[in-house]
């Protein structure tokens, strides 16, 4: 379980590593490009992670697809809120990814321990959280061969979904602040000019 939990915490920095460097060049290209980026980007690092945990390390001796699949959306996820978190919060994007997808998925995720162990604040976390949910998944793939991941596949699902509307929500809302931004200046200029 350990090994899993480890995978779990690589993986959430490569995403939000990934995240931070995206957003440095995502004002220059498109929303769709921004997108692609990230979703390759995502299926690199979640095979990485899957080379470096199974052939090299031997934590998992089977279901390297499925544990390749789970982990690319998972850090799809983490990715996509970073590039969409970037342009409202800017040099605090890094801060707030290690906070939410370092840090909470080690209280909520509960690594090697059941969430009936957990403090009630973090194991009510761990019944939503992404981190969570990858790592229940990966445990139903390792451990239970044959197990589907149920609705912990559902809840990683939901976390892309909301990672995908959060990047056309905030992708919007910058076209609109650079809009409004370049009238006023256009207004300036004119005020400028009849002053003048």
């Amino acid at each position: 379980a350990q090994g899993l939990f480890f995978l779990l915490v690589g993986l959430s920095v490569g995403a939000y590593s990934s995240a931070v460097a995206i957003s440095a060049v995502a004002g220059r290209i498109s929303i769709l490009w921004r997108a692609a980026v990230a979703a390759g980007s995502s299926a690199v690092i979640a095979g990485m992670g899957v080379i470096i945990a199974g052939p090299v390390y031997r934590i998992l001796e089977h279901g390297q697809w499925s544990i390749w699949l789970w982990s690319w959306f998972y850090v799809m996820t983490i990715t996509l809120l970073g590039i969409a978190l970037h342009p409202v919060l800017r040099k605090w994007t890094t801060p707030t990814l290690t906070l939410l997808f370092v840090m909470l998925n080690f209280t909520s995720s509960g690594g090697i321990f059941t969430a009936e162990t957990l403090p009630p604040f973090f194991a009510a976390l761990g019944t939503f959280w992404n981190g969570a949910a990858w790592l229940h998944a990966a445990q139903s793939i390792v451990y239970f061969p044959g197990q589907s991941v149920g609705i912990d596949g559902v809840k990683l699902g939901l976390w892309l979904a909301a990672g995908g509307v959060l990047l056309v929500l905030t992708h919007r809302w910058s076209v609109h602040r650079t809009r409004l931004s370049n009238e006023r200046a256009r207004v300036r200029e004119d005020e400028e000019g009849i002053a003048a």
